[in-house]
């Protein structure tokens, strides 16, 4: 299964009340035993304009030229084009994700999906 995925480290700074930015990471995975590679990442970085909602992004596509029927002059290709997550002062996590297939007619076999999990308080 391929996916990819947005990380945020946020804390809240008491006297300034806002959420800041403390890091985060983008990272995405690509099955290589199904022929899967990533071709490209872009636009990977942090979304910290305002102390009320950091955030992090990242985009990466891959592709894969033995998914039946597919094949090197005509691939499949996926891109998770952007996956955001950011966090804000009233102390909710947002994310979106947008996630595109095309190429050879295998596409119409994909099933993207998106999640957004909150792994501590």
């Amino acid at each position: 299964m391929n996916s990819a995925e947005a990380r945020l480290d946020w804390w809240w700074n008491g006297p300034l009340f806002c959420a800041e930015f403390w890091g985060g990471r983008f990272t995405d995975w690509w099955l290589a035993l199904t022929g899967w590679s990533r071709l490209r990442t872009w636009n990977v970085g942090s979304l910290t304009g305002d102390c009320n909602l950091p955030g992090y992004t990242g985009s990466s596509e891959g592709w894969n030229t033995v998914f039946p029927p597919c094949s090197v002059s005509d691939p499949v290709y996926v891109t998770y084009d952007p996956v955001q997550v950011f966090g804000s002062s009233d102390g909710y996590l947002y994310g979106y994700g947008h996630t595109g297939a095309w190429g050879c007619v295998s596409y119409l076999l994909l099933s993207p999906r998106s999640e957004l999990v909150r792994t501590q308080n």
